[in-house]
């Protein structure tokens, strides 16, 4: 009796499921984008009205996620941008988000005969929805009319973007479009915040 070369799959399965199922990644990243904060400022008779602050071009992102199934992650995140000259990073957006993926990291077989060849699914684009709390300050030194502007409210997010599985140990590499925004808080002085990133990040199970 000739043993079909994909029955050996479904032990390589299940012991893929196990090493996925329940772990953490730690996730860094970098990206080009930025953060920002609009304010309604009275601090001065010259300033009456709207106020602008931004720090860009570059963002960073750190977090913890955990793997909960083939298809969903949920993590903790930290964003910010961040401008170079002089270097400042005064506002982060701090949550929690989900991601599902479009596909499951699945497995197939290509049998020509005598040879089996294992297939990898291996670009892995998903969906990301996240809550938290943004908060900053940003300052600019005098002539500036308004050297400090701070604001801090609740944020919604939005992420887009693929994984790339590199590794069976779960390294890997992440491109992700990102957007977080706040709701125009109320008070004598309305604020908001802002962040937009377009990046790519390394991911590390462990």
């Amino acid at each position: 009796m000739r043993l079909d070369p994909k029955l050996l799959l479904i032990p390589l399965l299940l012991m893929t499921t196990d090493v996925w199922a329940g772990d953490y990644r730690a996730v860094v990243g970098l990206g080009f984008g930025g953060a920002g904060i609009k304010r309604n400022s009275s601090l001065t008779s010259s300033v009456p009205g709207l106020v602008t602050r931004s720090e860009g071009i570059g963002t960073m992102e750190i977090g913890i996620e955990r793997i909960l199934s083939d298809r969903l992650t949920a993590a903790i995140s930290h964003s910010r941008g961040f401008r170079l000259g002089p270097f400042s990073a005064g506002v982060g957006f701090t949550g929690v988000f989900a991601r599902y993926y479009l596909f499951q990291q699945s497995w197939g077989s290509n049998d020509s005969g005598t040879e089996t060849t294992l297939l990898v699914r291996r670009i892995l684009p998903y969906l990301g929805a996240g809550i938290g709390l943004a908060s900053g300050t940003i300052e600019r030194p005098p002539p500036d009319l308004v050297t400090s502007l701070s604001a801090s409210a609740l944020f919604f997010g939005a992420r887009l973007g693929a994984d790339v599985p590199l590794s069976s140990k779960g390294f890997g590499v992440r491109g992700e479009l990102a957007t977080s925004f706040t709701a125009t808080t109320t008070g004598p002085e309305p604020s908001s915040l802002s962040y937009f990133s377009v990046g790519a990040a390394a991911y590390f199970q462990f």
